[in-house]
């Protein structure tokens, strides 16, 4: 070591390292005991199990972590595995592993190691033979499984690069430069399959298993390196090794890595069909805009029978369970109307926008890139505003006019002085919990556009669509329209799903919370207009309470920001981290929107430029 250092972990392995370099006797008994424990050990599990132990799946395996977290596993005497553990037992023993010099590893394995002509080291080569020949019947056997077989590029099996991969790597004559052409083989198959699921959708299981074929090609390639190395570069191979099963061990005790790279492709399958049917609620050019206009009007007047009957419901005096059902009923009918007439609501839009604008950063590249975003987040803005306004003036207008033509037939408003005195006044933005009821409909916004989303994989990776046009009532009510029903139903899946979960969650949030003894409501933009419209018309009179109605008015107003920028931030950040896009790039994104926002505050309001082209 030079006089420089000042490492200690490193002084202190150097001096053991001369102290046995400089004592026989000492140097002796260290590699008798380091032969002792090889000869009584298997290798076998601990290189073809470390790191890519049985696939269990993901269930199993987040059961074997954290059950390993709370009760480790009791020490085998026969196992060199356990072994690691203890040896390595975190991240920063780890990285002293792979930061020793190359030549102090070199003097650490002569020190220590049984010598040349030792017994063990045929035993080792032999042990390492057998945990290559294993791990690669492992992979054969899962990549062949139900999970991925078919994703595999050729139907016929036979054909697979995998096919016969245990037979090939065992076979007595062996060619090095064959057989890392052909790990680069596989690695390009795995790369298709993870493609073809992305395509025909991700599961879980299906996501694990290729996490862990990848990690399985990874100890295959390590072990042929080490077999087919040269004498002189023996050492750094077994380092090589060696390095990988400890990073691997300690990979295999973390929850959260698990969790994190399981989930990983299936947010990005749910953020790309997001991003597709976001696509649609983003008007570029002036008739685009116009047409959102009017689905906005439109999905806004629908949503005064769906607030007039919201307001019924809860006159009838129901027990919890029954009261969310019909409520989560009105809201889900609704919104599904509103898809089937090309309708609009505002709220229910900026999941859908975020993961377009996400998938912008996954597939364009270069300073185009934040051009085009901040384009893109303008156009969002001024069409979630213009949505959000029709939505907004439809709903209230129309609840005045049904209010006063229902006045006018029975003598009666739509509800009681005493239910609208209660709507009026839990609308205030600060003496009562809008605000807070605000931003968990916008969570509540963000989680239904996730689970539309994830049906949607979930009936694609099913493939539900094929088996509405494939079933056997089409022979009796028609072929033709049973296929066209099964591509209905793959087209809307994500729609439809989301609109059912946002319906219910709307519905059920306040009854459930009255089981859990906890004070929560929702706060929905449209919604509220139309029952705060109902309220008024009610109380309108010669004592009429006109400060109350202004404060409610404000609580509107902060309903509608906590509503859309909720659930746009919630489902942006979910996108960005689906694409891998850094927080710098969102930081940079964020500065250029506000000098943007500066220079021309009115492309975020108002409509697009005459011009305005809709393509990229």
């Amino acid at each position: 070591l030079g006089p420089g250092e000042t490492n200690p972990a490193l002084r202190r392995l150097a001096f053991l390292i001369r102290l046995l370099e400089i004592s026989p006797p000492l140097r002796d008994g260290v590699r008798a005991a380091v032969g002792g424990l090889l000869e009584a050990t298997d290798c076998v599990s601990a290189i073809a199990d470390t790191g890519v132990d049985h696939d269990r799946g993901f269930v199993g395996e987040l059961v074997r972590r954290v059950v390993t977290r709370v009760l480790p596993a009791p020490r085998e005497a026969h196992e060199l595995g356990p072994l690691l553990v203890r040896l390595f037992p975190s991240e920063a023993v780890a990285a002293r592993l792979r930061g020793l010099p190359e030549p102090w590893f070199q003097r650490l394995t002569e020190a220590i190691g049984p010598g040349e002509r030792s017994r063990q080291w045929p035993a080792l080569a032999e042990g390492a033979d057998v945990a290559l020949a294993v791990v690669a019947t492992r992979i054969e056997a899962v990549v062949f499984s139900h999970r991925l077989s078919p994703l595999l590029a050729d139907a016929s099996p036979v054909r697979s690069p995998f096919f016969g991969l245990a037979t090939r790597l065992a076979a007595r004559e062996r060619d090095t430069r064959a057989d890392h052409g052909a790990i680069a083989t596989l690695r390009r198959e795995l790369a298709s399959m993870e493609t073809q699921m992305e395509r025909s959708g991700v599961t879980i299981s299906r996501v694990h298993a290729l996490e862990w074929s990848a990690r399985a090609l990874d100890r295959i390639e390590a072990l042929l390196a080490l077999r087919d190395a040269e004498p002189a570069a023996r050492v750094a191979a077994a380092r090589a090794l060696l390095a990988q099963l400890v990073d691997t061990q300690l990979e295999s005790r973390g929850v959260r890595r698990l969790a994190a790279d399981t989930l990983r492709l299936l947010a990005r399958r749910i953020v790309e069909g997001h991003g597709r049917a976001g696509e649609h609620y983003i008007a570029r050019t002036r008739p685009e805009y116009a047409l959102m206009w009017r689905a906005a009007i439109g999905g806004g007047v629908l949503t005064v029978v769906t607030s007039a009957l919201k307001l019924k419901i809860a006159t009838f005096g129901l027990a919890p369970l029954p009261d969310g059902f019909l409520s989560g009923l009105n809201y889900a009918v609704s919104f599904l109307i509103m898809l089937s007439f090309h309708l609009a609501l505002a709220t229910k839009q900026p999941s859908m926008t975020a993961a377009t604008l996400a998938n912008i950063v996954g597939t364009v590249a270069g300073p185009r890139r934040l051009d085009l975003l901040a384009d893109q987040v303008a156009a969002t803005v001024r069409t979630q505003l213009a949505a959000a306004l029709g939505n907004v003036l439809s709903v209230s207008a129309g609840a005045l006019l049904l209010d006063l033509g229902f006045h006018a037939l029975t003598g009666q408003s739509w509800i009681t002085a005493e239910k609208a005195e209660h709507v009026l006044h839990s609308f205030h933005p600060l003496l009562s919990g809008t605000a807070f009821y605000a931003a968990l409909t916008g969570v509540i916004l963000w989680a239904s556009g996730l689970i539309g989303g994830w049906f949607e994989n979930w009936a694609t990776a099913h493939r539900l669509g094929e088996a509405i046009a494939q079933h056997p009532l089409g022979e009796r009510l028609g072929r033709a329209r049973f296929r066209a029903w099964g591509e209905a139903f793959a087209n809307n899946a994500s729609a439809w799903g989301g609109s059912v979960a946002l319906g219910f969650l709307l519905g059920f949030t306040p009854a459930l919370s009255k089981f859990a003894g906890l004070p929560l409501d929702v706060r929905h933009v449209t919604l509220s207009s139309g029952m705060l419209t109902f309220a008024a018309s009610a109380l309108a009179g010669e004592h009429f309470e006109w400060w109350a109605l202004a404060w409610a008015i404000a609580g509107i107003a902060l309903i509608f920001v906590l509503n859309l920028s909720v659930s746009f931030l919630l489902a942006l950040s979910l996108a960005l981290r689906a694409q891998g896009v850094p927080m710098t790039e969102a930081l940079r994104l964020a500065r250029k929107l506000l000098g943007r926002f500066l220079r021309s505050p009115w492309s975020f309001i108002g409509p697009p430029p005459a011009g305005a082209s809709g393509t990229d």
